[in-house]
């Protein structure tokens, strides 16, 4: 019987933990011996939090996912089966379905002690060589390490080298913060400016009082400063929503005392506009019209179903019939239109609606590919000025000698005045990933450290290299989704334990015959404009692997999918499709699709939330039927202002603020204002509204009324009595509540266009001893 080949995985998260099971169990017993080397002193990468944790080199415990547990998961392994994530102390529950960034560390914790990888783990571990060669036993590597002594500077890292069969980068793509060399950021500048990355925007509140710390050292006098975040990245929205939401939170939260936050604004450079999605987007965001109606063009669906981001975007009915393969990296103009009219359609149009130029998707980027942001809130605090948002790139940062005030300079020359902190969204660079590989071995690859499109120019999705066969890379690209880093683990499992023959058949004989290195190269080599995401096309990608692999795509259970529909996750590409793991997955994704069509739809609530945010203008007619109480006109503005929330219990909450003018039949003008509590709670997907403590104005009192949404407005209003005359559509809710003796019984009106409310309704019919008369409000932008 012949030795195992022993394989160094280097990196211990999500992508070296896949490789490593894969490479044990989905093999024959004897034919791989995996080892992973960990830097840190646990397994899970960024992920290795806990909850109220601030652990350096790891996302925020409490930040949650973008795409849902569906896709951030592996194929054999369900949410279901973790036990211990139902609070940050343990506990039991389901996951959420955009789960935590603590409960992703305890799924892969649970993972790694499924599947008996701890004893493959060398913890606190970092490689700092990798030789490539020929030694005994036909090996090819020799990995060179230094295990640390947590920060013990009195005793010196224990140092050892092991020879090795194989060899996988699993290190991440994202290992060095990069910030740019711009002109006048030198150590005079620091001094007065507080300076981060996006990486450490982690607990919000602490954050803006550290930058609060640092002004009231610098700018006595406080004007209005400026907290600048610099790059229209991913990361860059989702920073400049968490200050945004910081801000308000300390202007509209209950005090405990004094106020510790200035007056800021928060401002965003971009290079160009892009698409903001909330994690919630519509499944059926436009209505085709029937053939030989009128119009050619499709309309806004005014109640469209709501779904996960992903679980829209990755649907394989979105793509033409025939074979699946992945897009090109070289994106054709009608091709990006295509793109952008369909992310137009999600978000209801070209974001003109946000009130900002610099995110206006126009004809003059409507060819190019489409880049996008995942943030529940920054539309609308772009739309309410909360971000102010210029287009361009940072020059230059200067001092004024005589006030010592900061101010940068933009391309164009436009300048940001007072600026009081900047947070760099610029990204990373994968040079520490790399750093132990010989520099002939990086020259191979085609490696250019200042390119994070392509650092490397691979073959099979980023996995491989024609000259460098024993060599794999799992995760190592910008944007990994956990299906292709399985994906990635089982092609290099399959490689390296065919003969020859699979080995002819799976990789190309040199780097000049591989057709995907070469359109990389020549990518790389010219001005042609790329994407966001070297493999943006997830459906592609997984379904060219598994044709390479001989998987066979499976269905849906509970009828919600066919083999060619139905979103795009891991567990519906697996080797064996009776297992009980993938089977648990794809039973709970069958119930989160038909609930969202069902006559009580879930996530409709969810959106609703999210929609509501900012401000909008209002009309009230009130009618009452007791000849002493008034009948009028209440026109006015109310706000939506979003505040962390003050119960641990919900995951979302406004501040309402109303104040307009009520007018009388008779002609009498009275001013009126109110105050409400909107609440939203993931679980049980709950819509709420409290009453407000009448001292403060800001702490929540009692229970007002829970929206039940239940149908459609066009069938579930019309035959109920208490709806709305008109009848355009829109999602319908009701509400109750019991005052004593007066009943109040609300209905609501939520007409979308995409993942914006177009406008909404409320009528609310009174009923009591004293009482006896309705209202109906309508909200519009």
């Amino acid at each position: 019987m012949s030795r195992p080949r022993r394989v160094a995985i280097i990196g211990g998260g999500p992508s070296g933990l896949v490789s490593a099971k894969t490479l044990l169990r989905s093999h024959p017993p004897g034919t791989y011996e995996p080892v992973i080397f960990e830097a840190s002193s646990s397994i899970g990468g960024m992920w290795s939090c806990e909850a109220d944790g601030d652990r350096p080199h790891t996302v925020y415990g409490r930040m949650p996912t973008n795409l849902s547990k569906y896709t951030v998961n592996f194929s054999d392994f369900s949410w279901e089966s973790v036990r211990d994530i139902g609070g940050p102390n343990g506990g039991t529950g389901d996951a959420p379905i955009f789960p935590k960034a603590w409960q992703v560390g305890r799924y892969l914790a649970a993972y790694s002690k499924e599947y008996g990888l701890e004893s493959c783990v060398r913890l606190s571990c970092r490689v700092s060589s990798a030789v490539r060669g020929t030694f005994e036993d036909g090996k090819r590597w020799r990995v060179k390490w230094e295990r640390g002594c947590n920060g013990n500077a009195l005793h010196k890292p224990e140092s050892a080298s092991e020879d090795f069969h194989l060899l996988i980068v699993a290190s991440g793509f994202f290992s060095r913060r990069f910030e740019p060399d711009i002109e006048g950021l030198d150590d005079w500048v620091r001094e007065r400016v507080y300076i981060t990355h996006t990486s450490e925007v982690k607990d919000v509140e602490k954050l803006l009082v550290a930058i609060e710390e640092k002004a009231e050292r610098v700018v006595p006098s406080k004007p209005m400063n400026k907290i600048v975040v610099v790059g229209g990245s991913m990361s860059g929205a989702e920073a400049a929503a968490s200050l945004a939401l910081g801000l308000s939170s300390e202007k509209y939260s209950p005090r405990s005392g004094n106020k510790r936050v200035g007056d800021y604004a928060v401002y965003q450079v971009a290079s160009r506009p892009f698409w903001v999605l909330p994690p919630i987007t519509p499944k059926d965001p436009s209505i085709v019209p029937i053939l030989g109606t009128s119009g050619s063009s499709p309309s806004l669906n005014p109640a469209p179903a709501f779904l996960p981001l992903d679980l829209c975007m990755y649907d394989l009915s979105r793509r033409p019939p025939g074979e699946i393969r992945e897009a090109s990296l070289v994106v054709a103009p009608e091709k990006a239109l295509s793109m952008n009219n369909y992310l137009s359609s999600l978000v209801g149009g070209d974001q003109s609606d946000l009130r900002s130029e610099a995110l206006t998707v126009g004809s003059d980027v409507a060819q190019k590919p489409p880049w996008v942001a995942v943030s529940k809130g920054y539309a609308g605090f772009v739309r309410d000025g909360a971000i102010s948002i210029r287009r361009g790139r940072v020059e230059r940062v200067s001092v004024e000698e005589a006030s010592g005030k900061v101010s940068v300079t933009l391309s164009g020359g436009a300048t940001l005045e007072n600026v009081i902190a900047l947070v760099m969204a610029t990204g990373y660079r994968p040079q520490p990933s790399l750093d132990f590989l010989e520099p002939y071995i990086l020259e191979s690859l085609g490696y250019k450290p200042d390119n994070t499109f392509l650092p490397l120019l691979l073959e099979k999705h980023s996995t491989i290299h024609p000259s460098l066969p024993d060599l794999g890379f799992v995760g190592f690209y910008r944007g990994p989704h956990w299906g292709v880093m399985e994906m990635q683990s089982r092609f290099l499992g399959k490689l390296w334990a065919g003969g020859e023959r699979d080995s002819m058949r799976l990789l190309s004989a040199s780097p000049e015959e591989s057709a995907e290195i070469r359109t990389k190269q020549v990518l790389r080599d010219s001005e042609t404009e790329t994407g966001q995401w070297p493999m943006g096309d997830y459906v592609g990608v997984m379904e060219e692997f598994a044709r390479d692999l001989g998987i066979s795509r499976c269905g849906l259970a509970n009828g919600t999918g066919d083999e060619k529909g139905g979103p795009v996750v891991p567990a519906r590409y697996i080797p064996n499709t009776a297992s009980p793991q993938a089977q648990a997955t794809l039973a709970s994704l069958g119930r989160t699709l038909q609930a969202s069509t069902a006559r009580f739809p879930s996530f409709v609530a969810r959106a609703t939330f999210s929609a509501l945010q900012g401000t909008w203008e209002f009309s009230r007619t009130l009618k009452s039927a007791i000849p002493t109480f008034p009948s009028g006109t209440f026109t006015g503005r109310a706000s939506f202002h979003p505040r962390l929330p003050t119960d641990g219990g919900y995951d979302g909450e406004y501040l309402y603020t109303e104040e307009g003018e009520f007018v009388t039949d008779e002609g009498l003008r009275l001013r009126g204002s109110r105050r409400y509590v909107w609440r939203y709670g993931e679980e049980g997907d709950k819509l709420s509204v409290w009453f407000v403590k009448s001292n403060d104005g800001l702490s929540v009192d009692y229970f007002f009324h829970e929206l039940e949404f239940f149908g459609r407005s066009t069938d579930a209003l019309d035959s109920d009595g208490g709806g709305f005359a008109d009848g355009d559509g829109g999602w319908a809710a009701t509400g109750h509540h019991l005052c004593e003796m007066d009943d109040y019984t609300s209905r609501y009106r939520f007409v979308f266009g995409g993942t914006a409310l177009k406008r909404f309704g409320v009528r609310y019919l009174v009923v009591g001893p004293k009482k006896d008369y309705s209202t109906e409000t309508w909200y519009r932008r």
